[in-house]
């Protein structure tokens, strides 16, 4: 189950990482994505720094649980607008990434707790 569970934080890391790269080095379909809800650059930027941080910090256990979260609300954040631009399969496809995140969250901090006694 350890391999299962670092493989998954692997995969998580470098689509964060790759979909991070994207916001900041300003895809065009990024930038059209954001565009179309009237936020600019800059809102580009800043969730390409989020999905950034939350990738790396997903590689150290300190920061595990906290990576995942911002990991699962900027694809949260992403899946919502590709909701609102009507496609459906994608969209639904973009929420894998958010469960498990989530997934990866709890069992962080299952970990965390140690044992109780």
């Amino acid at each position: 189950m350890k391999v299962l569970k670092t493989v998954l934080i692997v995969a998580l890391a470098l689509l964060g990482l790759a979909a991070g790269a994207a916001k900041l080095m300003a895809a065009p379909q990024e930038v059209a994505l954001f565009a179309a809800f009237g936020l600019e650059q800059p809102a580009v930027i800043i969730a390409g720094v989020v999905q950034t941080l939350g990738a790396i910090g997903l590689a150290f256990a300190k920061t595990r649980r906290l990576a995942a979260l911002l990991t699962a609300a900027s694809f949260a954040f992403s899946s919502v607008m590709i909701f609102a631009t009507g496609d459906l399969t994608f969209a639904a496809v973009s929420l894998v990434p958010v469960a498990l995140s989530l997934y990866v969250m709890w069992f962080a901090k299952k970990a965390s707790d140690g044992p109780t006694g």
